[in-house]
């Protein structure tokens, strides 16, 4: 994931959030039905304190492998980054 910044809003840069990119995660059937029906979730969010940015977003880099996933699948998991 990258994030873009700007001190006066005409030039960009781009900073690298995620320290490794990582798959979408295919929700249906969702790996929990209890929760909702192709759900995976929205933990995504960017602050900043005037001197530092946090990030937390849904990332599918893990992998978990049970009974109904004997092969694995993508495990969604949320992270926090500080720049």
């Amino acid at each position: 994931m990258l994030a873009g910044n700007s001190r006066n809003g005409t030039g960009f840069s781009q900073k690298r959030v995620t320290t490794q990119s990582f798959p979408g995660a295919l929700t249906i059937p969702q790996f929990d039905p209890t929760i909702a029906f192709g759900y995976m979730g929205d933990y995504i969010t960017n602050v900043s304190d005037g001197s530092h940015q946090y990030f937390a977003w849904g990332d599918n880099r893990d992998t978990v492998t049970d009974f109904l996933y004997p092969n694995g699948r993508a495990d969604p998991d949320v992270f926090f980054a500080k720049q």
